[in-house]
């Protein structure tokens, strides 16, 4: 009868208790430039004023120039204006020489970071016309670059650079300036648009800001800015290649820059610098263009808390500047790249691995082909390195072919074969391979390629097909393992949501995102376009495709922008067929289905955190969506467990094959490694279903294999039963699995009897997050807290715990 009952309440359960959505929806009434998702949910929007040009005179639309805070109930909390002459919002290229010859060109993304409310965020002095005409009309001169027994020839400006304003703004959380730190950029004049348009600028000297313990990180003009919390500049390091990265010691790491040129009067000669199998024609172009342009160097720096140099090392091999995409740009666009407490120095076909102290880990150069980091993911938290086959810059058609990744793994291993995937569409003709949306942490998502008979055009037969099942390979969106080379879920768009209609001019603006030219009419044998007519048989409809899909991943989570749609131009109202499908959906990370979002119009912007996305779309609707996965299943997966496996004798089976599956071995094997783990870091360290690690986690606590150590009344954390660790040490553990406590222990422990104002300097954190970190150790009494005369109060691990903090902090 106990079987009975649970059954059906764990059937009652499954079926009433679905994983918790909420949301909401409200007419916002414009349509942001960028969004993003800060501290406690706030949405911060972006819209940068539009600007006009005419023959002589500029004029800049003054509305619209403004950043919204919006909090997580959908009541703007602020907006601020930004005036006229400043742009938050401008185009922004990486820097123009890479491996591949080339960079992204981004528009509308603003330079910033956020912390607890606050924005800190990049302005530039815009342009004028005064700035720009003495350059279309100054002297020119001529440069001769040799290189390799050829001479280039280049035509440049006589003085090559302008000086502009610049700023960082810090947003307090309530809207208002609190302080603006000013400096002068150098701008290259040959990175005005076509020195016509002064709304048009490109900044090869990229800008790049991060708040970290209070300190406010700005890169320009390949120096480091070091800034105190209020605005005030401590130090700067200066001949850096690119933006420096910063670790939670506040230690600073980056690459010398030098200068990539020797004169010899007006001639150049690069005598062997240009770094191995880089696109040279841009290089030298650049130092054609930009005399101040530095190329990363082969030494990595480290750099304390105060500026001071801590070491120097030389890798042998220069660093390369690396395309980042646009989603993981900000966290990724670093020299060196820094992870899993390792420094990743990207090479001319690889990648080097070195420590914290400057030590050289490993450096792997794969062979077949030169490589570069991949754009879309190029670390995950394992510590594997993901590599892409660079493609070569005189190809003409880099977008249709076909490229593949290699991983390396923690030990600089390559892995020995190569997956292949398209970056884009490819051609007819071109093998079978995936087409990759995005990725993230070991994970891509990928969808089928259409093969296009030209750019994004479809065979006919093929679109005949398409009309008749309402099934093409870009209905399926695939989570793949690149690491195992496994395919971990499928989710098809539902058929109920392909739609095939006859376009006609009521339905053309809510199907059609793009509407690729005029909509005609068929009178007899000609289509009407205006005045214009033109023989039906001489232009026959061809179906072309437009196609938007997103995958966002999130927090237990992945959204799907998604908009595909395949339509027969010239576009004849009652004749050209279309098939599309539209939506935003959330999945999980099996792939099924949690939700449908209802759009109207079509998705214009995202910004997603976890388990929450905002997005906007087209009709001026602005939406948030919540997804709580575990409030609906904890219950019945609770009675699933009992019924499972207390009642039906699972454990008992279970038991006598205890060692014998690979799954729980692996769980088991990762406890020993990581003592402490919650449920939830063992689910994202091994990337198993959460109720396959909940199912071993109770075979090896029903085995006495572990033992459950309460945290706090928070957590609940694993530890190996084997008398490894008494109960004070479990205890101490769980603390130092945060990593404030742990770093607080470890300085604790190398410099006893220090203040709380040191203890803040030496980790580079602020005054309160040192003593509340310190005060939760004293009333644990792990720390001791003695009167110290002049300097107040110090602090020191306890004796007793002393040798196990070290021992802990140094593995």
């Amino acid at each position: 009868m106990l079987i009975i009952v649970l059954a059906c309440l764990l059937y009652v359960l499954t079926l009433t208790t679905p994983p918790e959505i909420t949301g909401w929806t409200v007419k916002g009434g414009w349509n942001p430039d960028y969004m993003t998702i800060g501290s406690n949910d706030t949405l911060y929007e972006f819209k940068g004023n539009e600007v006009y040009t005419g023959v002589r005179d500029l004029v800049i639309k003054t509305k619209g120039n403004e950043i919204r805070a919006i909090g997580n109930d959908g009541n703007q909390l602020w907006t601020l204006e930004i005036p006229p002459e400043w742009s938050v919002l401008n185009r922004w290229e990486l820097p123009g020489t890479t491996p591949e010859g080339s960079g992204y060109s981004l528009w509308s993304y603003p330079m910033f970071d956020e912390s607890e409310g606050s924005l800190y965020i990049f302005a530039f002095k815009r342009l004028t016309r005064e700035d720009i005409d003495p350059i279309r009309y100054e002297a020119e001169s001529e440069l001769n670059i040799s290189y390799n027994n050829t001479t280039y020839v280049y035509t440049r400006p006589a003085n090559q650079y302008i000086s502009k304003p610049c700023k960082i703004m810090k947003i307090s959380p309530d809207g208002s300036v609190a302080w603006e730190y000013p400096f002068n950029m150098s701008l290259c004049k040959w990175n005005i648009g076509g020195l016509t348009d002064p709304g048009y600028v490109s900044f090869d000297h990229p800008v790049k800001i991060t708040e970290q313990s209070d300190r406010i990180y700005v890169f320009h003009d390949y120096t480091e800015d070091v800034l105190d919390k209020d605005g005030r500049l401590l130090f700067s390091i200066r001949n850096i290649s690119d933006p420096a990265v910063v670790d939670n010691s506040g230690h600073i790491y980056a690459v010398h820059g030098e200068s990539l040129r020797a004169y010899s009067g007006q001639n150049i000669s690069a005598d062997g610098r240009i770094p191995e199998g880089v696109y040279v024609d841009g290089y030298l172009t650049k130092m054609a263009s930009d005399p101040d342009f530095l190329i990363p160097t082969s030494i990595v720096e480290a750099y304390d808390y105060d500026g001071k140099l801590l070491w120097s090392t030389d890798i042998g091999y220069p660093a390369a500047r690396q395309l980042i995409k646009y989603d993981v740009w900000s966290r990724y666009y670093t020299l060196p790249l820094y992870a899993n407490d390792t420094l990743y120095v990207p090479i001319y076909n690889g990648v080097a691995a070195v420590d914290r102290d400057g030590n050289l880990k490993w450096i792997t150069r794969p062979l077949n082909g030169r490589y570069v980091l991949y754009d879309v993911m190029p670390i995950d938290s394992k510590g594997n390195v993901y590599l892409r086959r660079a493609i070569s810059s005189d190809s003409g058609a880099s977008f249709l072919q076909l490229t593949y990744l290699v991983v390396v793994g923690p030990d600089g291993r390559t892995s020995s074969d190569a997956w292949p995937f398209y970056q884009y569409d490819p051609v007819i003709g071109e093998p079978e391979a995936p087409l990759v949306l995005s990725g993230n942490d070991g994970i891509v998502y990928t969808t089928g390629a259409i093969k296009s008979a030209e750019m994004n055009m479809i065979e006919s037969k093929a679109f005949d097909q398409i009309v008749l099942t309402r099934r093409y390979p870009a209905d399926t969106i695939t989570a793949y393992d690149v690491k195992n080379r496994k395919a971990l879920w499928h989710f098809t768009i539902p058929k109920s949501d392909v739609n095939t209609v006859t376009i006609n001019r009521n339905n053309a603006a809510t199907i059609l995102r793009y509407v690729p030219g005029e909509i005609g009419e068929l009178n007899g044998s000609n289509y009407v376009y205006g005045d214009g007519t033109f023989k039906t048989e001489a232009y026959p409809l061809k179906p072309m495709s437009t196609n938007i899909i997103r995958v966002l991943p999130g927090e237990n989570v992945v959204y799907i922008d998604y908009y595909y749609c395949i339509v027969e131009t010239h576009l004849i109202v009652n004749l050209s067929r279309c098939v599309y499908a539209k939506g935003l959906y959330t999945v999980d990370n099996n792939g099924n289905l949690l939700c449908k979002q209802q759009i109207d119009g079509f998705v214009t912007g995202t910004a997603v955190n976890n388990s929450t996305i905002y997005y906007r779309t087209s009709d001026g609707t602005m939406g948030k969506g919540t997804v709580n996965v575990m409030a609906g299943i904890a219950i019945a997966a609770l009675v699933y467990l009992v019924l499972r496996f207390l009642v039906l004798g699972t454990v008992s089976r279970a038991k006598s094959r205890l060692d014998k599956n690979e799954n729980r071995n692996q769980v088991l094997d990762y406890i020993i490694a990581h003592p402490g783990s919650t449920t939830y870091e063992i689910v994202r360290g091994l990337k198993m279903n959460l109720g396959t690690i909940r199912y071993h986690l109770l075979v090896l606590s029903l085995n006495h294999k572990v033992v459950v150590h309460q945290d706090g009344g928070k957590y609940i954390r694993y530890f190996k039963n084997s008398g490894s660790f008494t109960q004070e040490e479990r205890s101490l553990l769980s603390l130092m699995r945060r990593e404030p406590v742990r770093r607080t222990l470890k300085a604790l422990a190398q410099k006893p009897g220090i203040s709380g104002a040191e203890l803040s300097k030496e980790l580079g954190i602020s005054d309160t997050a040192a003593y509340k970190n310190v005060n939760l150790l004293v009333e644990k009494g792990i720390v001791s807290k003695e009167t110290r005369g002049d300097r107040g109060y110090v602090y020191s691990v306890i004796d007793e715990y002393r040798p196990f903090i070290v021992g802990v902090t140094e593995q």
